[in-house]
């Protein structure tokens, strides 16, 4: 595992972080502004602040899971970010679905570490990598294993209902659509972490960077959307208002 590596990034730097990501062949769309930046990741921001976008190549770098598992069957423990950021290199982002009453907790929908199924109650979807190449699986309600993979999470389809109309926090997984991939997979993982939309705009916004709904993966939202780097943060807000809940896994960018 490695160590924290914080970064310094100039104007000058993030302009020519802009022109080689044109380069990769991700379109970044209208009113998105590059706020921070290292080899093989950027994060971009909306006009108004409150959508982070961070595109990952995986050529550069990896994604890991982190979470703490009690013996007896399926507990995590949670944690409040800040807590996971300082292992890693570039960012943390939430990830699964739990009962935000309960420390430890169950995971409410299937998260897979190393391969393991939890519990099955609503269409899953997995984001499967293998190599710089990532892809996403539709499960239905299946059980699955992603044994196959070198990394993977399972979280739930954006076919199922997250208080659909409300506008709380927000947490989407995709891989886009470029000139030299294939539909089916990619180079590229995008994370989309909202602090107050609605399923629909969320749809919206993965669309503007080229996801299509068949490559979209919804994580936990509300209080729990969050992401935290280094440089920026932004959390989701609950319909009460609140923010910043400790959660049982992140997703961690690390460098290759």
């Amino acid at each position: 595992m490695k160590t924290s590596t914080k970064f310094l990034v100039t104007p000058v730097a993030l302009a020519l972080m802009q022109v080689s990501l044109a380069n990769n062949d991700v379109n970044v769309p209208y009113g998105y502004k590059l706020i921070d930046s290292a080899i093989g990741v950027q994060l971009y921001s909306n006009s108004s602040n409150d959508v982070y976008v961070q595109v990952s190549d995986l050529k550069e770098v990896k994604f890991e899971n982190v979470y703490g598992r009690k013996k007896d069957g399926n507990l995590f423990y949670r944690y409040h970010m800040a807590y996971h950021l300082r292992r890693y290199d570039f960012s943390v982002i939430n990830g699964a679905f739990f009962n935000e009453k309960k420390d430890p907790t169950p995971i409410s929908h299937p998260f897979i570490p190393g391969g393991y199924y939890w519990g099955n109650t609503e269409p899953t979807k997995t984001l499967c990598v293998n190599g710089i190449y990532a892809r996403v699986r539709s499960n239905g309600k299946n059980h699955v294993s992603n044994s196959d993979c070198e990394y993977s999470v399972t979280l739930l389809s954006p076919d199922v209902s997250i208080s659909k109309d409300s506008s709380i926090g927000r947490t989407y997984i995709g891989i886009p659509d470029t000139r030299n991939t294939s539909p089916y997979k990619s180079r590229y993982v995008i994370f989309i972490v909202a602090k107050s939309k609605t399923q629909n705009q969320m749809v919206s916004i993965a669309r503007n960077w080229n996801i299509q709904y068949g490559n979209l993966i919804q994580g936990d939202g509300s209080a729990s959307a969050q992401y935290l780097g280094h440089h920026r943060e932004l959390y989701g807000v609950s319909r009460s208002g609140e923010v910043k809940r400790t959660v049982p896994h992140a997703i961690a960018t690390v460098m290759r």
